[in-house]
């Protein structure tokens, strides 16, 4: 009978031989602060076999950095996501599919999320900083009875582009100042939003695009540059 496997934390691989600390959460991500054993009890001292991180050690700054387990992660992709024993590695292996299947996210570490933003508080800010986005936003609801955020979020995406290619910068500019907020102060829901359906669907690896993307606030270059080096890492989505 084969053994109960547990997940790691800092990458979302399924190959943990036990739990990284005492007490464990049921659910994925943990919200604590290292070093974990302060929250969670005695470490395993176990090694991630995909990402090396070892439970007790890594966290802790007293033996090494004392990286929390979303900024180890970023620094692991920022130097290539190699696994710390690649023969366990699927030979269709995916970075963004291993997160997403364990719970967790790709954000970068060093943005604040604030996460209190919600969907209504988006669309409500996108009218009062770019007024101008009012007629999208009433045909939206009136076509939608109501917000969906991911749709709204893309079409306010087209909406910037379109007034950037026109050369209306302030327009730009105001949508830009939203979409930024929305990304580093949102809920998770809405700071998902902005990443996948302003962010990532703007086409980062279109040389069309550079120039928009050059004039997005540093926060939504920040995100875009890393999902950029998740992608080159990585493989697709």
């Amino acid at each position: 009978m084969e053994s109960e496997r547990f997940t790691c934390p800092c990458c979302g691989w399924l190959g943990l031989r036990c739990q990284p600390y005492e007490r464990w959460p049921e659910r994925l991500p943990v919200d604590a602060l290292p070093p974990y054993e302060d929250e969670f009890g005695a470490a395993s001292y176990e090694v991630c076999l995909c990402c090396g991180f070892e439970f007790g050690n890594d966290d802790n700054p007293r033996t090494a950095e004392g990286d929390s387990f979303e900024r180890y992660r970023w620094k692991w992709v920022q130097t290539g996501t190699v696994w710390f024993d690649p023969t366990h590695r699927p030979d269709d292996w995916s970075l963004n599919r291993q997160l997403a299947a364990a719970g967790l996210d790709a954000f970068r570490p060093d943005l604040p999320r604030a996460g209190t933003m919600s969907g209504r508080g988006f669309v409500d800010a996108l009218a009062d900083t770019c007024p101008e986005t009012q007629p999208l936003i009433d045909e939206h609801q009136r076509d939608n009875e109501g917000v969906l955020l991911h749709l709204l979020v893309s079409e306010a995406r087209r909406f910037a582009l379109a007034a950037f290619e026109r050369s209306n910068t302030d327009v730009a500019r105001r949508c830009f100042e939203v979409v930024a907020n929305a990304l580093t102060e949102g809920n998770d829901y809405l700071s998902n939003a902005i990443a996948v359906s302003f962010i990532e669907d703007a086409g980062l690896w279109d040389p069309a695009m550079a120039g928009f993307i050059a004039a997005w606030p540093a926060s939504m270059r920040i995100e875009a540059g890393y999902q950029q080096q998740l992608d080159s890492s990585t493989g697709s989505w």
